[in-house]
């Protein structure tokens, strides 16, 4: 299913974004609300300028939790995008993430076997679920849930991979 958000507003750059995924947000305080609503549209333009074929229903309880991180990386696996959570989670600013491969997070103690099946995931394009051991921009280190998913476009292209973090209790 390719993502088609409902669109409001005349030129590309007026569009206004109201997902359907959103409905119930009405019940969280309005800082939170402009976050996710902030990051929802933002994931929803990129989904429908590269006519990704990726469902996005599970953002919708995922960026709930602004403690939670999205990384968003072109097919090379590059930053192009952090969510508000990542600064939070990593100590790192959206503007010293992109560009970078997220391998910049690992560090001594981060698991070979891990990295080497998230790069045998990601070169064989299927998704990674997983733990790995993750340094914050002060070096501490913290344990990291992740799901790395591939996104194709509707020619089944591959353009972008998608993780979504969260920390774990170690």
């Amino acid at each position: 299913m390719i993502l088609k958000p409902n669109v409001v507003g005349g030129s590309p750059d007026e569009l206004e974004f109201k997902h359907p995924l959103l409905i119930g947000m009405e019940f969280f305080p309005a800082r939170l609300q402009e976050k996710i609503q902030s990051n929802f549209s933002i994931l929803s333009r990129l989904a429908q300028k590269n006519n990704w074929d990726f469902n996005l229903s599970f953002i919708r309880e995922f960026i709930r939790d602004e403690a939670h991180t999205i990384v968003l990386t072109d097919a090379k696996v590059k930053i192009l995008w952090v969510n508000d959570g990542f600064q939070d989670m990593t100590g790192y600013s959206p503007e010293e993430a992109i560009g970078q491969s997220p391998k910049f997070l690992q560090g001594r103690d981060t698991d070979p076997v891990t990295r080497k099946e998230i790069r045998d995931k990601v070169a064989s394009r299927n998704i990674f679920k997983g733990k790995i051991l993750n340094y914050r921009k002060n070096g501490e280190p913290y344990l990291c849930q992740v799901s790395i998913e591939p996104i194709f476009n509707d020619k089944n292209e591959l353009v972008n991979f998608i993780a979504f973090e969260r920390e774990i209790a170690a």
